[in-house]
């Protein structure tokens, strides 16, 4: 998730998407507080420094959207396996 997370392409954000439906919630769930980690720890590393626009990376915020869309659609899913 650490690699795919970040990219704008829209594979990517396909596999993203897959995981969150197909994958087990609790697996899910732990990504995705990782994930939130890691860019608490990067926002944290950057402030003061000028960043650099990488036209390739998504903006944190985008990334924090996608990962609770994530974590939405996984509970979703686990919420309809259990019927």
């Amino acid at each position: 998730m650490p690699l795919l997370l970040p990219c704008k392409d829209s594979s990517a954000q396909g596999i993203l998407g897959l995981l969150g439906e197909h994958c087990p919630a609790k697996e899910v769930a732990i990504a995705v507080q990782e994930a939130v980690e890691h860019l608490e720890a990067l926002h944290d590393e950057s402030r003061g420094e000028e960043n650099d626009e990488n036209d390739n990376i998504r903006s944190t915020p985008a990334q924090l959207i996608t990962l609770i869309q994530l974590y939405a659609s996984c509970m979703s899913s686990s919420f309809l396996k259990s019927f």
